[in-house]
C-alpha cells in the first residue's frame, strides 16, 4: 500500500508523531514511487511555504472538491501578470493555498479563465492557467490556477497534471 499524497504532505510539515513517522520513513526507504511523490511534494511545496511558515492548517476536501490533492492554506503577497494574452500590468494577488498541481489566489479584480499568468513570489516564479474565477463579494475574487512550471532558483519543475 502506497503512501497517499495527504499523509505525505503531513510528513514533509512535520505533523506526525514518532510512530507514523517510523512506518512513514520505513515504507519510503523500500519505495521508489513514494519516495518521488515525496520530492514532488517539498519541490511544489517549498517555494511558497519557504517565504513564511503557513498560517493555517491544511484544509478539509469537501465532497465537492474536485482536486485529487490536499490543499495546504497559506497566506502569501505575490504579483501576477497575465502572459497570453499579454498584459504588462502586475497585480498584487494573495497566495490563499496550494496543493500539488494548483493553487487559489485571493485578488480585487477578475481574471479571465483560459488566460496563461506568470506569478512571482519572493524566490520563486510560477505559471500557470486560470481555470476559474469568482466574484466572492464587491471587491473580492478568488481565481484558481492550475499549475504548469515553477521556477525555483535554477531548478525547474514540470508539474505534471492529470495521472497520479
Amino acid at each position: 500500500m502506497h503512501i497517499t499524497y495527504d499523509d505525505l504532505h503531513h510528513y514533509s510539515r512535520g505533523a506526525f508523531g514518532r510512530f507514523r513517522v517510523f512506518v512513514i520513513e520505513n515504507h519510503l526507504r523500500g519505495c521508489a514511487l513514494c519516495s518521488a511523490r515525496l520530492g514532488e511534494v517539498f519541490k511544489l511545496i517549498s517555494p511558497v511555504c519557504a517565504i513564511a511558515p503557513l498560517v493555517h492548517p491544511p484544509l478539509q476536501s469537501s465532497p465537492k472538491d474536485r482536486r485529487r490533492e490536499p490543499r495546504i492554506a497559506t497566506d502569501h503577497s505575490a504579483q501576477l501578470q497575465v502572459i497570453a494574452p499579454f498584459s504588462a500590468e502586475r497585480i498584487p494577488v494573495r497566495v490563499l493555498d496550494v496543493s500539488k498541481s494548483g493553487m487559489q489566489l485571493g485578488l480585487d479584480a477578475p481574471l479571465d479563465p483560459g488566460s496563461t499568468v506568470k506569478i512571482r513570489l519572493r524566490d520563486a516564479v510560477l505559471f500557470a492557467e486560470i481555470r476559474y474565477c469568482r466574484q466572492t463579494s464587491e471587491k473580492d475574487y478568488r481565481a484558481g490556477l492550475e499549475l504548469q512550471e515553477v521556477i525555483s532558483g535554477h531548478e525547474i519543475v514540470r508539474v505534471a497534471v492529470g495521472g497520479d
